[in-house]
């Protein structure tokens, strides 16, 4: 299964598979969340911003494709990516701690997952 961050969302829309221009990329990712093959957080659909054709798309997308990040498979899995990156030195600290955290709209902080197949 692949997870999918909010980068991917935004980067598609407005790079390269814009809804208008692409659609059958979108329809992609609402089949293979449907087949449980992506999927992403529930905080990634919160982050993504209210008001253009992407966040339409975001709130009318399948409800399989976004899980709550309070999952117990999606915290474990999450606690791995921590240890793994944290034990690697080829990170520097400051990037280290902005993959656990970062915070969005001046609000506290909260967990940042990536894109990441297990």
């Amino acid at each position: 299964m692949f997870l999918l961050d909010t980068n991917v969302f935004i980067e598609a829309h407005r790079r390269y598979y814009a809804l208008d221009l692409c659609p059958g990329f979108w329809e992609c990712l609402s089949y293979h969340a449907r087949q449980r093959h992506l999927s992403s957080i529930d905080r990634v659909r919160a982050e993504i911003r209210e008001g253009d054709a992407l966040s339409r798309w975001i709130h009318d997308a399948p409800d399989e494709l976004f899980v709550s990040s309070a999952d117990p498979v999606v915290a474990n899995t999450f606690k791995a990516m921590l240890t793994w990156v944290q034990r690697n030195p080829q990170f520097r600290p400051q990037a280290k701690s902005e993959f656990a955290w970062r915070p969005t709209d001046g609000s506290p902080p909260t967990q940042r997952f990536t894109a990441r197949y297990w």
